[in-house]
C-alpha cells in the first residue's frame, strides 16, 4: 500500500513551531461471486498523526474509518515506555505476550482474522533486558469493533420482518465490552527467556475462547536451529513441554514442533517443508490436532494437511493448493501497483469470486 505523508503546520490548534506529521491511507476491496449476483465492497480511511513534544517524548493519534466501524486512538512514547488510550486493541494483548509457550494457554495457539477487539488503555515498557505490558479492558458501552463471521438473514434486511425475497444480509455485531485487568512481562539473559503473565479477571481471548483467571509462567532456550520450552498455567493440572526446529538448506525450509500437554491431554506435533526453485514453491504442513489450536470450526483431535504450490513470474502469482478436507483452491492474481485483480476458486464452498481493489 502506498501512503501519502503530508508535513503541515496546524497554527490553529499548535504553537507556531510545532508540526506533526500526517499520514493518509485508505483502500476500496471489492468482491463479486460469479453466477450468485452478490457483490461485497469494503472501504477503509486511515488517518495517522504524530508530533515531536518538546520535552522530546512523541504524540501520536489514529483514526480509522470503515465499513467495519469506526474506531480511534492515542498514545505517547517516550523514555517511560508507551502509553496508549483507545478501540481496536487485542482484548489479550497485554496477556499473551508474556506467554512464551503458546500451548500453554490452548486459545493462544494462534491468530484469527476475525480478532475480538476492546476498548482498553495499554501500556509497555523496556529496560535492561526486561519488557512489561499492563492493560485494562473498559466495560463501556462503546462502540468497539464489528466481526466478519456474523448472522445472514435469508431474504435480506436487518431484522426478519424486513426481509425482502431473493436477497440476503449478514448482521455485524459490535464486540462485547467487558471489563478485564491483564499483566505480563519478559526478560532475555543470552540465549535464555524468562515470562510471567496474568489475567486478573476471568476474559475473551482474541479468537473468542476464555481465559481463566491466573497466572502464566514459562521459559524457553534456543541454541542454534533448536529450541525447547516449559509452560505452566496455574489452572491447568500439567504443564506443557515444548521443542521445536527450524533449519534452512539452500531452497529447501523445514520446521518441526512437539508439545507434551501432560497427563490426560493430548500431545501434538506440527511441521513443515517449503522448496523454491525459479519463481515455484511447493509447501506442504502438517498438524496432528489442529483444533487443539484454538482454530475456530475444526474439532480437537483432528488431524490436517495442505499442499500449496505458488508461481510467481513478474507482476502475475498463481497458487493451487489442497485442504485438509480435501478440496482444492485455485487462485490467479496481479499486481497492478497501487491496485491488485485476482480470480480465486473455493471448491469446498463452489464458489469462484473476482476480487478487485486499489490502495493509496
Amino acid at each position: 500500500m502506498k501512503k501519502t505523508v503530508i508535513a503541515m503546520a496546524v497554527a490553529a490548534t499548535l504553537p507556531v513551531a510545532a508540526q506533526a506529521d500526517v499520514t493518509i491511507s485508505g483502500s476500496v476491496k471489492t468482491s463479486y461471486i460469479l453466477g450468485t449476483k452478490a457483490l461485497d465492497i469494503d472501504s477503509d480511511l486511515d488517518i495517522a498523526v504524530e508530533e515531536m513534544l518538546a520535552n522530546g517524548m512523541t504524540a501520536k493519534a489514529e483514526v480509522d474509518f470503515g465499513d467495519e466501524g469506526d474506531s480511534g486512538k492515542a498514545s505517547l512514547d517516550g523514555e517511560f515506555g508507551t502509553l496508549t488510550v483507545g478501540s481496536k486493541l487485542d482484548k489479550d494483548g497485554a496477556f499473551q505476550s508474556g506467554v512464551l509457550v503458546p500451548s500453554t494457554v490452548a486459545s493462544l495457539y494462534e491468530t484469527s482474522d476475525s480478532a475480538s477487539t476492546a476498548n482498553a488503555v495499554h501500556y509497555s515498557g523496556s529496560w535492561a533486558g526486561m519488557s512489561i505490558q499492563a492493560q485494562v479492558n473498559a466495560s463501556t458501552t462503546a462502540t468497539g469493533s464489528t466481526t466478519k463471521s456474523d448472522t445472514n438473514l435469508t431474504g435480506g434486511g436487518t431484522t426478519a420482518a424486513a426481509a425482502v425475497a431473493g436477497t440476503s444480509t449478514t448482521l455485524h455485531y459490535t464486540d462485547a465490552q467487558e471489563s478485564a485487568t491483564q499483566v505480563a512481562a519478559t526478560y532475555e539473559l543470552n540465549d535464555i527467556t524468562l515470562g510471567f503473565a496474568r489475567a486478573g479477571t476471568n476474559m475473551t481471548s482474541k479468537i473468542g475462547k476464555t481465559i481463566q483467571e491466573g497466572n502464566v509462567m514459562g521459559a524457553t532456550y534456543s541454541f542454534g536451529d533448536l529450541s525447547v520450552g516449559y509452560g505452566k498455567a496455574s489452572t491447568a493440572n500439567s504443564p506443557v513441554v515444548m521443542a521445536g526446529y527450524e533449519v534452512t538448506y539452500g531452497d529447501i525450509a523445514l520446521t518441526a514442533n512437539y508439545y507434551d500437554r501432560g497427563t490426560g491431554v493430548s500431545n501434538s506435533t506440527s511441521g513443515s517443508a517449503s522448496y523454491t526453485l525459479d519463481g515455484l514453491t511447493i509447501a506442504i504442513d502438517y498438524d496432528s490436532d489442529k483444533g487443539a489450536s484454538g482454530s475456530k470450526g475444526i474439532a480437537a483431535g483432528t488431524k490436517t494437511s495442505t499442499i500449496t504450490a505458488t508461481y510467481v513470474s513478474g507482476d502475475m502469482t498463481a497458487k493451487v493448493g489442497t485442504k485438509f478436507d480435501g478440496s482444492t483452491d485455485y487462485s490467479v492474481a496481479l499486481d497492478l501497483g497501487n491496485a491488485d485483480l485476482s480470480l480465486e476458486r473455493d471448491d469446498s464452498k463452489a464458489q469462484t469470486t473476482a476480487k478487485y481493489s486499489v490502495a493509496f
